[in-house]
């Protein structure tokens, strides 16, 4: 703790430093973390993942030069959050000359990590394939953008932008192979990269963008046993020495894209949209294994190839608005996407070929009406139809399917506000599908919600939530609905902040799937599929100012589900905050957290934290 202490200080001596230098705004927010966590450390690592150590909690400069002649920028601003080892780190940088230049760049880099046991081992069973859940994920992934506009006049300007996303760590899966499943490692490499031109040119009343856009995705997929393994049941006859499969892909695009925004009068709005997409991808397999197969008897394989796929994805949007009157506006929409994609694939010397078209063309029609002057309603009609054609043909046989999918469904929307401190919303939307392209795609759904607040004159306030979710599926005969109720009172005074809710949501999905077990279906079962959750959600926040100098806050937050998976968080948070003088803050905070769910896992973690602020 020592350590981390002297660190706060030389970083606030730093910041100190910078205030005494003219024409600088912001702050600058330092500190050190101290946790204790009580048993399973994976669990808190999935869930709160906070280090030990000194951080930056915050920083923020804004720099204003007084003199700004030339090229000299008219305005640079730099923030970062969450620097020296917080699960989400983020940097953003500004530099601006009005009228002529603005420079963006912006770094976000998270890391993620899952290792979840859904059942005690003692109660798995392989037959029915209940042993738990063995993927693990523990990778980082890091996003960064860097944007150029110059305004080359009054009316056009021209953009340049870099888009880079970075996936890397390791991860595990089960893969199935002689019968028997195996659990692989599975390193995550993936990296994508985009660089894209723009211009735009602005009439009066018409705006043209254009753009043009580079994009290269590389992923390297490994599945990988480095040693023997017996499998998920021991006692049956299938093993495993080693096994390799390497299959890695990557892919080039080119987008071109034009959009037009046109107001031809004071009432009429129109803009299209139009991209074209053109991919090209490579994949590459190599498979190597050796062991015993389901009868007991060695095998040992090497087998490779290679495969491309090149994809034209054509995309139309068309969009038009219209105000009759006052009260009265009617908006319609008009997309139509379509995709052609043809790909090859020779893998152990026999050659596969598929073709797919895929043709989508949806309309969307909307009448808003200021029905009375505290009323306004909107209605719409949603029409979409798809139809897909796919082939496939491989060892001289061929596979083909002709799928069209219609979609119709409404939306209603009213707003009543009779004066500033109260309102009404509701809304609802129904839609059906006739022969969705899956099974697990649904045939009807429905959406519901209706929500009222009130503001009153002592600054106490109060909002409210009803909704209801419905899907549900004719061909597979799976069915989903979720209700949810939602109440939240608040209270702003000038020394006193406060606020308490609960959520209340109920789920159900359930499925009765027969599984045809032979081409003669002289064996069927069937999988009863259910799963439910009731959960409520309950919190509380204060923030009471003592006086100038001194302020309290605390935090509640609980989670309870019952169901299908037993869960309990409760999450407590308490602080102190006291004005130094010369404008520092000094803030002192704890947390804690207890986390059950059921009685596989469970974690109590203690999180303290210390930081200074220096606004200048």
């Amino acid at each position: 703790m020592l350590r981390q202490l002297c660190t706060v200080l030389m970083l606030s001596t730093l910041a100190e430093t910078a205030v005494a230098a003219d024409g600088f705004s912001g702050h600058i927010e330092v500190g050190a973390r101290e946790t204790d966590v009580q048993g399973d450390e994976a669990k808190y690592k999935q869930y709160v993942n906070l280090d030990d150590g000194a951080r930056v909690f915050g920083l923020q400069a804004r720099f204003s030069p007084e003199e700004r002649t030339g090229n000299t920028p008219d305005l640079v601003n730099l923030e970062a959050y969450g620097i020296g080892g917080e699960p989400f780190e983020r940097m953003a940088a500004e530099v601006r000359k009005y009228d002529k230049y603005r420079f963006s760049y912006q770094r976000q880099q998270s890391d993620y990590f899952y290792e979840d046991i859904l059942i005690r081992p003692k109660d798995a069973s392989v037959e029915s394939s209940t042993g738990g859940d063995f993927h693990q994920f523990d990778f980082e992934r890091t996003r960064e953008q860097a944007t150029l506009a110059l305004d080359l006049s009054k009316r056009s300007s021209l953009t340049l932008d870099f888009h880079r996303y970075d996936k890397e760590g390791d991860s595990t899966t089960v893969v199935d192979v002689e019968r028997e499943e195996f659990e692989m490692e599975q390193p995550v490499d993936e990296r994508f990269r985009e660089a894209t031109v723009g211009f735009e040119y602005a009439w009066d009343r018409v705006t043209v963008v254009v753009s043009e856009s580079w994009q290269h995705h590389e992923n390297d997929m490994r599945w990988l046993l480095p040693g023997f393994s017996l499998g998920s049941e021991p006692a049956e006859p299938t093993e495993l020495d080693f096994f390799l499969l390497r299959q890695p892909y990557d892919s080039d695009a080119r987008e071109h894209a034009l959009n037009v925004l046109a107001r031809p009068t004071d009432k009429l709005e129109l803009a299209v949209a139009v991209r074209d997409i053109d991919l090209e991808l490579d994949i590459n397999v190599d498979e190597s294994s050796q062991g015993l197969d389901f009868t007991g008897a060695p095998f040992a394989r090497a087998e490779g190839g290679a495969g491309a796929i090149d994809r034209d994805t054509a995309l139309v949007d068309v969009s038009a608005g219209y105000t009759l009157t006052k009260r009265w506006r009617l908006d319609a929409k008009l997309r139509r996407y379509a995709t052609a994609q043809d790909g090859d694939l020779f893998f152990d010397g026999v050659r596969t070929a598929s073709s797919w078209e895929i043709d989508n063309l949806g309309v969307d029609l909307t009448a808003t009406v200021e029905a009375i002057d505290d009323l306004r309603l909107t209605l719409g009609w949603h029409m979409e139809k798809r139809e897909v054609d796919f082939i496939e043909t491989a060892s001289g046989a061929s596979l083909a399917s002709d799928e069209d999918t219609d979609a119709n469904g409404y939306y209603l929307q009213a707003n009543y506000q009779p004066n500033p401190r109260a309102r009404l919303t509701l809304s609802a939307e129904e839609r059906r599908i006739d022969d969705p392209y899956t099974l697990a795609s649904s045939t009807d759904s429905q959406r519901y919600r209706l929500r009222g607040s009130y503001r009153f004159d002592n600054g106490v306030s109060l909002t409210a939530i009803l909704s209801r979710t419905d899907f549900e599926n004719d061909n597979s005969g799976w069915e989903s609905t979720t209700d949810q109720v939602d109440v939240r009172v608040a209270y702003a005074g000038e020394r006193l902040q406060a606020s308490a809710g609960v959520a209340l949501v109920d789920i159900e999905h359930e499925i009765d799937q027969v599984v045809q077990g032979d081409i003669l279906a002289f064996r069927q079962d069937l999988f009863l599929i259910r799963y439910e959750a009731n959960s409520s959600f309950w919190d509380a926040t204060l923030s009471y100012a003592l006086d100038d100098r001194w302020r309290l806050q605390g935090s509640f937050r609980a989670y309870d589900n019952d169901g299908s998976f037993d869960v309990e968080r409760d999450d407590i948070r308490a602080g102190v905050s006291v004005t130094l003088p010369q404008d520092y803050i000094l803030d002192f905070g704890y947390r804690n957290i207890d986390y059950a769910e059921d009685d596989i896992e469970h974690f109590d973690a203690d999180v303290w934290e210390m930081s200074l602020r220096i606004n200048w």
